[in-house]
């Protein structure tokens, strides 16, 4: 066989040829030095062209952002450094020069400053969360804009990670943590729902475990953007938030939610309360079809798959979870205080007291484990016991150890405004990172993989 030629390599390389074909072709490259670097070269080649192509792609993507590292903010707002960016604006770091305070500055992306609604949303997340004093939701300290006219907000710079961040680096969540993060989320919205403001974005990415310099965390509910409000302070000068337009996150929204136009009440955030902790205890969400339509009508008008198939031991959680997502919303829970009671009831039952993890809804409790220290007490008393037992043999037993207790390693606090993996469907930019390439050699034998990788659908991010 002489020497291959790039079409040859070509096909060789993309897995096209025959079997018959590619074990000639192997055979010749075993042999053949010239043919084996060419192949190489092909390879660095192909592999050179696709780096520069997705750093032209990443390069386009990049939105432009409103300051940088280094500038002040109306003379008051030091930047310091970005914390991330989102569909709809990005966050950075910032020192308050005249408090000496670390704050968090949210600045909506230039190119959307011009769209009166996007405006008007980002004017209602800071209305609304101003005028809640619960301390499980994000506080927002002031509110301006720069000199072209971008707004900005700024709000207390949290330390941790969000709910969505925790269940992706440990997984589904023991009952009792799970529970008493739904709890103190409850407990931010009873207030919300009392000013009448509805969330209608609730979502592990929009609840935030932050630390205390106690080490303590306290849950945090983030980003009233998408907010619905009869409160005539936040809504004055705002354009209405009723319309054609799908407000919220799909997986999470209640079937109302998917009718543009009808009514809508705070038990749609009942209903994205129940998706919420089904997930805390699962991993999972209720309704998991990838293509939108299909979720849509799922949610719409199919039941949901049950959370005892997918957890044991949890009937009463998941008879709850039920009522969160009945489709008749007047057989849902009539409030947050309502539904916050079943859920405390839960808490105090006798099988929270056997489940590791715990947070104080005025305060997320240090992670020390209830289930811990229920365990060490057991062991006291069985410690005790023995002792009673083999103080009248003639030849005592050695005593019996106690276990060490392992503290549970508290994560590494970081400063952030978390991106989310799910995105509410209101029409905004989309910044999808380019997938990596990964780079290729070729040894004397060829592996002859077929090219092309699956990637799932995302929905976009907004903070």
């Amino acid at each position: 066989m002489t020497h291959l030629t790039p079409a040859q390599v070509g096909l060789y390389l993309q897995g096209a040829l025959t079997n018959a074909s590619a074990a000639d072709l192997d055979a010749h490259i075993d042999t053949c030095e010239a043919c084996r670097e060419l192949i190489s070269r092909t390879v660095r080649e192909r592999h050179h062209a696709e780096l520069a192509l997705a750093e032209t792609t990443a390069s386009a993507s990049k939105p432009s952002l409103p300051a940088a590292v280094g500038d002040t903010i109306d003379g008051r707002y030091r930047v310091e450094r970005l914390l991330g960016i989102g569909g709809m604006g990005c966050v950075f770091e910032a020192h308050h020069l005249a408090l000496n305070q670390r704050v968090a500055v949210k600045l909506m992306l230039p190119e959307l400053a011009k769209d009166r609604a996007a405006v008007d949303r980002f004017t209602r997340e800071a209305r609304a969360a101003v005028r809640l004093s619960s301390e499980h939701v994000g506080k927002v300290l002031d509110l301006g804009a720069l000199a072209d006219g971008t707004p900005y907000l700024v709000m207390e710079l949290l330390l941790g990670e969000s709910v969505d961040q925790r269940l992706v680096r440990e997984g589904p969540m023991p009952r009792l943590l799970a529970l008493d993060i739904i709890c103190a989320t409850l407990k931010g919205l009873e207030e919300a729902h009392g000013l009448g403001i509805i969330h209608r974005d609730l979502k592990p990415a929009n609840l935030f475990l932050s630390r205390r310099s106690s080490g303590a965390e306290v849950l945090k509910v983030l980003d009233f953007g998408v907010a619905k409000s009869v409160h005539p302070d936040i809504e004055a000068g705002l354009g209405a938030t009723t319309g054609a337009a799908l407000v919220g996150s799909p997986l999470y929204m209640a079937p109302e939610q998917l009718a543009p136009g009808r009514v809508i009440d705070a038990r749609v955030d009942l209903w994205a309360v129940g998706c919420t902790l089904y997930q805390l205890l699962s991993g999972s969400v209720p309704f998991r079809e990838a293509d939108l339509v299909e979720l849509m009508y799922s949610i719409q008008t199919r039941p949901h798959v049950a959370l005892t198939t997918l957890v044991p031991g949890v009937a009463d959680v998941s008879a709850v979870i039920d009522a969160c997502l009945e489709k008749d919303v007047t057989r849902r829970p009539a409030t947050a205080a309502a539904l916050r009671a079943r859920l405390e009831a839960l808490r105090s039952a006798p099988l929270a007291l056997a489940t590791s993890g715990s947070i104080d809804v005025r305060g997320l409790r240090s992670r020390w484990p209830v289930g811990v220290l229920t365990a060490l007490a057991v062991v006291a008393a069985g410690v005790v016991v023995t002792s009673l037992f083999t103080s009248a043999r003639t030849e005592p037993l050695p005593p019996a150890p106690i276990p060490v207790p392992i503290a549970v390693p508290v994560p590494v606090p970081v400063a952030t405004q978390p991106l989310e993996r799910v995105a509410p469907v209101v029409v905004e930019p989309v910044m999808v990172a380019p997938p990596s390439v990964v780079d290729a050699g070729i040894k004397r034998t060829k592996p002859r993989a077929k090219p092309g990788a699956s990637q799932a659908d995302v929905l976009d991010e907004r903070l």
